[in-house]
């Protein structure tokens, strides 16, 4: 049974991360108008679309990576980066954003596009 998570008309829709079982990540704009890249979470089983709280409608919100059932990695245009996009830590139940503290990561340059390993166990 195929069918498409998010159709929205006039929106740009992309970036598709499975986050667990019952979530989907992907980004898109909020309205034909405001086309800042914006992160939402599906959720499989009530069908519902929900942004997630720590994005800001004037700034671009990109390329999310999940961490655990809270936290996800992200890159954004927000004010408080280094320049272009910059690398993030979004927790998804507050809002509460921290800057990647790797500051040979966060550079004028574009930073996207993280992903996480957890360290093996020794």
């Amino acid at each position: 049974n195929r069918r498409p998570v998010a159709a929205e008309p006039r929106l740009q829709e992309y970036f598709p991360v499975r986050w667990d079982d019952n979530r989907l990540l992907y980004v898109r704009w909020p309205d034909a108008r405001n086309r800042n890249d914006q992160i939402y979470v599906h959720n499989w089983k009530t069908g519902t679309d929900k942004l997630l709280m720590f994005c800001k409608q004037d700034a671009n919100y990109s390329d999310p990576y999940p961490i655990d059932g809270r936290w996800v990695f992200f890159s954004s245009t927000r004010q408080q980066g280094a320049g272009g996009y910059d690398l993030y830590l979004g927790d998804s139940k507050t809002g509460t954003v921290l800057n990647v503290e790797f500051r040979a990561l966060n550079t004028k340059a574009e930073e996207l596009g993280a992903s996480y390993l957890p360290r093996p166990p020794k």
